[in-house]
């Protein structure tokens, strides 16, 4: 039997997966009885609640330090009232998939991007814990250059603001479909995230990868 070894308070991402409604909801780690029992805290989403019963199929993920866990379980009671929460049954087995450093993963976020005194709008096609590659409609700066990033990361139903210093480490300029004009291309590496920012990135890709990669196979 595995072991949970979660904090009490711990944030948990939890997955709706009866009739095929994939609704996702954050919860608190509240305790367990090994083997028998996972209590959590109840969704504070009205949606999510609305859809919820007695013998559902969930999924519950989470962080630990850079390993994407997650289990599947089923909603064994739901007690209502001051402080609500979910009796849920022991999961027969808890998946593991180690968060490199390096992964990255396909994404579409608006970035305000400073060089100097001026500020660009451009888009973040890709993302890493350690960097991300950019696309902006004019030619900006030039490799080892810094520059200033602004964009928006979400983890559930949490978002977060990145604020971050960068260095460019290269540039390819391509054609459009559009004749004459071009975008450019950059491939930045992070040099300054704080611990709450790189905990947002890394769960932004984590959520990613746990959708994308199936580590519980959810709809099975």
């Amino acid at each position: 039997m595995d072991i949970i070894d979660i904090n009490i308070g711990c944030v948990l991402q939890a997955q709706l997966i009866s009739g095929n409604s994939n609704l996702r909801a954050d919860v608190q780690y509240i305790g367990c009885l090994p083997g028998k029992h996972v209590f959590v805290s109840a969704p504070e989403d009205p949606v999510f609640i609305s859809k919820l019963t007695v013998s559902d199929r969930i999924v519950i993920r989470y962080l630990d330090e850079r390993n994407i866990l997650g289990f599947e379980s089923r909603v064994l009671s739901m007690v209502n009232g001051k402080d609500s929460f979910l009796q849920l049954k022991y999961p027969a087995k808890i998946e593991r998939v180690v968060l490199r450093k390096n992964e990255r993963i396909p994404v579409k976020i608006d970035v305000n991007v400073m060089k100097g005194d001026v500020v660009h709008k451009g888009v973040i096609s890709n993302l890493s814990s350690t960097g991300a590659l950019l696309f902006l409609p004019i030619p900006l700066a030039e490799v080892d250059d810094n520059i200033q990033l602004s964009f928006a990361v979400q983890f559930g139903v949490l978002k977060n603001s990145i604020n971050a210093t960068a260095v460019i480490r290269n540039v390819t300029e391509t054609d459009t479909e559009t004749p004459g004009v071009k975008y450019y291309k950059y491939g930045i590496e992070f040099l300054e995230l704080s611990e709450q920012e790189l905990l947002y990135v890394q769960g932004s890709i984590y959520e990613h990868m746990a959708r994308n990669r199936m580590i519980i196979e959810a709809n099975t």
